[in-house]
């Protein structure tokens, strides 16, 4: 029987209850099950059979929701925060009207959001209460944090773009109940139509305190407007403060909007594994040689140097740009891998917890080679060619040490896909189709 919430619910209320929930289905507790059995992994089964699986925080918290008849644990906390007067982010001065409290949109640096796309996306997620969908759970379930691309023939940073190649944007957002809608605005060619046309749904996203995809050749986002959403302002990484009020429009524009509810993340973690393995093995997307082909193909174009002979400076820049960026990329990918993984197998009981510790460990290895091997750069996206400092200063001796890197990176790699094939039927069955 479906519960009510009191007029003024409490949200801290709310919190002990989901606690309790969890608390009662470690104990055993046979008057959890009815609520548990809400959530899809538990709909058919019997009391043994829920307190044989683990339970999460925020799948009791998910629970709970559904028990007083909202979609979502966020759903609901938007309700509660709705009728007990939570003020609204959303700031207007003048002419302009922006969300307030937003944090800087980390790009490159540290490497740790490096993928613009899926970090603008968590960061989305957080504005919207979606505090689970973090940065390294979106590049998890999307398969970027197992992915490695190198186009061919011609090489380009493009290869680490979360859409290109093997697109990984519709997975993370599948993992999150929401759907995304890209508007072209720069690649209309009708330029001044396309803003006139996004303008609105700018506008709306903005006015419900969402911030809207700011995507270019780099994504941020855009968290305001003025003259009517003829202009906006965004909060790209950058050391200014406050936000960039600019007239430059991106290439498109992607709204966020609810959809439907995500799937159990269990199953997202088995069906992201399983893509780990198609990423690793399947020889190219279009023009993008993916997994171990485009790493064997990476190590040899370093050690051949007649691609580097006879480059012109803006032929070499974009050959360097490419290395770097993926380079980079590889490297920052590996480290939300493992988060990914290790905070997956806090979700998995025995014998699919140590296995997944193990992989965890692994992509931990890759991340320490990347950037072990590099120990005449300050991080490994020092190979970017800005800071590399000139065409001479990028010597044969560097390549083929990179090379070597990366050979190491193969092994482990293979390692790696290698154990994720024998823990995979440990794990959710594949969806049916």
């Amino acid at each position: 029987m479906s519960r009510t919430l009191p007029p003024r619910p409490d949200l801290t209320q709310l919190k002990h209850q989901a606690k309790d929930l969890l608390h009662a289905h470690e104990r055993k507790d046979a008057d959890c099950c009815s609520v548990l059995r809400r959530l899809r992994q538990f709909a058919s089964a019997d009391d043994a059979g829920i307190f044989s699986q683990p339970l999460a925080l925020h799948e009791a918290q998910y629970a709970l929701a559904m028990e007083y008849g909202f979609a979502s644990w966020n759903a609901m906390k938007r309700y509660v925060e709705k009728v007990t007067g939570r003020p609204s982010p959303v700031r207007r001065e003048k002419d302009r009207t922006y969300i307030a409290g937003l944090e800087k949109h980390p790009i490159g640096g540290d490497g740790v959001h490096e993928n613009s796309v899926l970090a603008a996306i968590a960061g989305i997620m957080q504005a919207l209460g979606e505090d689970e969908l973090t940065y390294e759970y979106l590049v998890g379930v999307s398969g970027a944090a197992f992915r490695v691309q190198m186009h061919q023939p011609n090489w380009c940073p493009s290869a680490a773009c979360a859409p290109c190649g093997y697109d990984c944007v519709p997975g993370a957002m599948a993992a999150t109940g929401y759907r995304l809608t890209w508007l072209p605005v720069k690649h209309d060619p009708d330029l001044e139509q396309a803003i006139v046309k996004a303008a609105p749904s700018i506008r709306a996203s903005i006015e419900r305190g969402v911030p809207v995809l700011y995507a270019s050749e780099e994504t941020c986002l855009a968290v305001g407007y003025r003259d009517d959403g003829q202009r906006i302002c965004r909060n790209y990484a950058s050391r200014e403060e406050g936000y960039h009020d600019t007239n430059d429009w991106p290439w498109v524009v992607g709204v966020i909007e609810p959809s439907d509810a995500p799937p159990d993340r269990r199953e997202a973690v088995a069906n992201s594994l399983r893509l780990a393995v198609t990423l690793a093995r399947t020889e190219r997307f279009g023009k993008y040689l993916s997994g171990f082909a485009a790493l064997q193909y990476w190590i040899d174009g370093l050690r051949d140097e007649s691609r580097f002979a006879g480059l012109n400076e803006k032929n070499w820049f974009g050959v360097a740009l490419a290395n770097g960026y993926c380079y980079g990329s590889l490297w920052s990918s590996r480290l939300a891998a493992e988060k990914y993984l290790r905070e997956a197998a806090e979700e998995h009981q025995e014998p699919a917890r140590t296995p997944l510790l193990q992989i965890a460990a692994l992509y931990r290895r890759i991340h320490e080679t990347l950037g072990r091997k590099r120990p005449e750069y300050e991080c490994a996206w020092s190979l970017q060619p800005w800071r590399i400092g000139g065409q001479d200063k990028w010597t044969p001796q560097m390549r083929h040490a990179e090379a070597e890197a990366l050979k190491d990176v193969l092994d482990l790699e293979q390692q790696a896909v290698a154990k994720i094939e024998a823990v995979a039927p440990l794990l959710a069955p594949a969806p049916k189709t």
